[in-house]
Formats: structure tokens, sequence, C-alpha cells
């Protein structure tokens, strides 16, 4: 798996009684060097015309306090927090424990959800741009700086073509 414990519950019903999930870094560019693990960010926020938004804020200040990470925590869902790692060791064994504890030997590798319009972007390949060239990395195909250049023009591209909301 690239990245993420959602998947165990996602094909819970169509996994194999004796299937066991993994989560491993991607491999490194040399011997010894630094492994990284695709993580995701996702952003929340609250419209400017919520019926509720003070209740709205309580509810995000709730997700982020003690009893709202425990509470998320018991679910196999792991809130990000300063002291997240410290959370993970002390969990009993599981596959939340198993994926999250690949971050202590594996730098996370950020992206994001994001709302653009790749209707104005008809040559525009999202998956094969951001996704698809992992494999070519991985196999030495490209290397981690042209790796790295093309991802930061397909974010600049994507950036400049937003998704207008109304």
């Amino acid at each position: 798996m690239p990245n993420g414990d959602w998947v165990v519950n996602e094909m819970a019903k169509t996994t194999p009684e004796d299937f066991h999930w993994g989560l491993m870094p991607l491999p490194a560019d040399e011997k010894d060097g630094e492994r990284f693990v695709g993580s995701m960010t996702e952003q929340i926020w609250i419209p400017a015309q919520a019926a509720n938004p003070d209740d709205a804020k309580k509810f995000l200040e709730f997700i982020y306090s003690d009893e709202g990470v425990k509470i998320m925590q018991e679910s196999g869902n792991i809130v990000p927090t300063t002291d997240m790692m410290d959370r993970v060791s002390k969990m009993e064994d599981g596959y939340t424990k198993e994926f999250f504890s690949i971050y202590e030997n594996a730098t996370p590798a950020f992206g994001a959800f994001g709302a653009y319009n790749t209707n104005n972007l008809p040559d525009f390949d999202v998956k094969a741009t951001l996704f698809g060239q992992i494999d070519d990395l991985a196999t030495g195909k490209i290397s981690k700086e042209d790796y790295q250049k093309s991802l930061s023009e397909a974010w600049k591209t994507l950036a400049a073509n937003p998704l207008e909301t109304k």
C-alpha cells in the first residue's frame, strides 16, 4: 500500500481471511538512503455562509481535544497532533498501529487534496502526472530531481486553474 490504513476496512468484505495488508516506504535512492512514505493531508473549513459557524468551530476544537483524539483513535482513526506518534506507540497491536509506526523510520512525503478545474487543461493527465511517475522514480527511469520538477510544474498548473465555487 502506498499510504493509509483506510483500505483495510474499505476492502474488508473482499479480502481473503489469510491476507495481511502492509505498508512500506518507497525504496531509497541509494544504500541506506532516506526513505519516504506517501501521505496526504485533508483540509477542512467552515463556509462563510454556514448556518452555525460557532458550533462548527466547537466541533473542530473537540476533534482535536484529548477526548476527541481518543474517540477517533478507538475507532481506528488517527488525528494528526504533535503527540501522534506517542499515541500510536501505546496502541494495541493492529493495522492502525502497524501502518502508522512506519513513520518511525521513514519521512512523510506530503500531498494534499485540492479542488482544481482540469476541464481547462485537456492535455493534463492528473493520474499520470501526479501518481504514474512514482513507478518511474522507483525503477530509476527518472531522477528524483526530475520527479520533483515535474510535480512542482504540475502543482503550479493546477493552482493556476482552481475550481470556481459560487
